[in-house]
């Protein structure tokens, strides 16, 4: 008895077992099964196809490449495919992203029955890179809902549909990852991020749930690559629904608007400024008769505060400007001096997209490496008011500020900090400057790391790090003038 069990308990004997119950249920008529979500999920992207479309564009008016995998049409227009839409309205309202029809002059929305219908622009905001565009049909159009916001969670199943490479009607398969997700720096939308594959091509598709209503707007994968990695990026149902109502309404988004420049501060601007480690945005410039100048905001500022809510990052205070509206009341708060104070600032309303959703100033500002050795190397800046006292070029110099930069030699300290001919320094560290002698003054009087505010002609103004440098400085670049993110004005 004792050798039976252990035969039965052997591992071919359990399988043997198995096996037979397993023919003994088929030949009963029913069978051991798992439950498949995936007939739900077929039966939800059933539904939601037709209330998706493709966005056809005049290949003419496209300045980049076609990419591989979009085909042109053939019809005399010589349509393209250009990013994936999808239905709102049964009486023929389409959302799609902004830079799927950006530069087209001819606009065609192909539904999934094959219908090709000419489309029209109902509105579009830069900000958000979202567009609303009618078409119109014979009868009612299939179309799909936003769900609410709080509806989604890290973890849900969701569903990508869009034309990724020109490979219309595609469906995929992932979950929500993470909410509130950042874009860059400058981005207040605060994405959906998620892993279904998305692709060039699906821009301007529907992200659904799993009971087919619209999570976000597909929108765009990481900078680092040209293709699907696992992170996509939605723009929320909520963010999406109000943006939209204003487009449908007014054809614009009407923003609140402060008039000023803002920077990040990294750790090595934070040090040269000798700002506490919770400082993290700083203000650049102020717009003359702007809102934020009546409330006595300065360049130097550090904004900690607003609407109540911490700053931690650019974008939160981009967020803040996004949800409001002209005539709203915003309070900062404010470290100046070391002095902590607060300015409320009437809003009024944004110039017509006026600050492009992601936008890196401060690229324009990094450079390559520097030579010098202990000690910080000389600037050997020469600056206009030195060269109109000298009588040199005087027509030339005679409209620029004291503080305006004559010329940078190539391959100079200078010029690897990213200081170039006509760039003007408002000021060094915390000290505001309107003379060359106070700009050679304050930078031979203070030790350690300096920090610049440089205003460059039409491209704003930011924070540029003179180090202290020890020897053996040689071709490093200083780390404020990498990693910090400039925009605005806001």
């Amino acid at each position: 008895m004792s050798r039976l069990l252990r035969i039965l308990k052997s591992p071919a004997a359990i399988l043997a077992v198995l096996l037979l119950l397993l023919l003994q249920s088929a030949s009963l008529g029913w069978v051991l099964t798992l439950p498949r979500q995936e007939e739900g999920l077929a039966e939800v992207i059933a539904k939601a196809r037709p209330a998706t479309v493709s966005i056809l564009i005049d290949a003419a008016a496209r300045s980049r490449p076609r990419l591989e995998g979009q085909r042109a049409m053939a019809n005399p227009e010589d349509l393209l495919l250009g990013g994936t839409g999808f239905i709102i309205d049964p009486e023929g309202l389409v959302v799609t992203n902004l830079h799927t029809i950006q530069g087209a002059t001819v606009l065609v929305v192909r539904l999934a029955d094959g219908r090709e219908l000419p489309a029209r622009i109902v509105g579009s905001d830069q900000r958000s890179d979202l567009a609303l565009l009618r078409v119109a049909a014979d009868g009612s159009l299939p179309s799909l809902a936003f769900a609410a916001s709080d509806e989604t969670g890290v973890g849900d199943r969701v569903i990508a549909l869009g034309d990724p490479f020109g490979y219309e009607g595609s469906a995929t398969l992932g979950i929500v990852s993470a909410l509130e997700r950042a874009y860059g720096s400058v981005d207040p939308i605060g994405y959906l991020q998620h892993d279904a594959a998305i692709n060039p091509g699906s821009s301007g598709g529907p992200l659904l749930n799993a009971a087919g209503a619209v999570v976000g707007v597909n929108t765009a994968i990481a900078d680092e690559a040209p293709f699907h990695i696992g992170i996509g990026l939605a723009i929320p149902a909520e963010r999406a629904r109000a943006i939209l109502t204003a487009l449908l309404e007014d054809g614009q988004v009407r923003r609140g608007f402060a008039g000023i420049s803002l920077q990040t501060l990294d750790t090595s601007l934070r040090d040269a400024l000798r700002l506490p480690p919770e400082a993290s945005v700083i203000v650049t410039a102020v717009q003359e008769d702007s809102p934020a100048a009546e409330a006595g905001l300065v360049a130097g500022d550090v904004v900690t505060e607003v609407g109540g809510r911490a700053v931690r990052q650019l974008r939160d205070i981009n967020g803040a400007l996004l949800d409001s509206d002209p005539g709203d009341r915003l309070t900062f708060g404010l470290l100046r001096e070391g002095r902590a104070l607060s300015a409320t600032v009437t809003l009024a309303e944004a110039p017509p997209e006026s600050t492009p959703a992601g936008h890196d100033e401060a690229a324009d500002w990094r450079a390559g490496g520097a030579e010098g050795g202990p000690g910080r190397p000389e600037l050997d800046l020469v600056f206009a008011d030195e060269i109109r006292s000298r009588g040199s070029d005087p027509g030339e110099q005679a409209g620029l500020p004291p503080t305006a930069i004559h010329g940078v030699e190539p391959g100079s300290f200078a010029a690897s900090l990213g200081l170039s001919e006509g760039d003007v320094i408002r000021s060094v560290g915390p000290h505001a400057v309107g003379s060359s002698t106070e700009v050679h003054a304050l930078l031979a009087e203070n030790e350690g790391p300096l920090a610049l505010l440089v205003e460059r002609p039409g491209q704003g103004s930011a924070y540029l790090l003179v180090p202290d440098a020890p020897s053996g400085f040689g071709n490093k670049v200083p780390s404020g003038n990498h990693g910090s993110v400039s925009a605005g004005p806001f």
